[in-house]
């Protein structure tokens, strides 16, 4: 029965050493978690600021788009407006001719 109170004694000490590692590992992993976590926001800060620039990018794009098509609308309503002037003028002449015409 020697053996058997060795046994057991060791079964005992091999089952504390694990609890000791166990216990030693959730404190290495309780360490790590914050680092882990740090890590993923920092790249997910990184990724949107890199989104932020591209989206900076695209909107100062468009808003010289916008400037060269108000520009482009601006110069369209110019020769709309010198082309409804000719027209009335034309139209008036015509009228004109019509008149001395009668």
């Amino acid at each position: 029965m020697a053996g058997f109170g060795s046994t057991q004694a060791s079964t005992q000490q091999l089952a504390s050493a694990l609890a000791r590692i166990e216990t030693a590992l959730g404190r290495i992993e309780a360490r790590a978690r914050p680092a882990r976590i740090e890590s993923a926001l920092t790249a997910e800060r990184d990724r949107l600021a890199e989104r932020v620039k591209s989206l900076e990018a695209e909107r100062r794009e468009l808003q010289q788009r916008l400037k060269t098509g108000e520009g482009e609308r601006q110069r369209i309503e110019t020769q709309a407006e010198e082309v409804a002037r000719r027209l009335d003028a034309a139209v008036a002449d015509l009228k004109t001719l019509l008149e001395d015409a009668a």
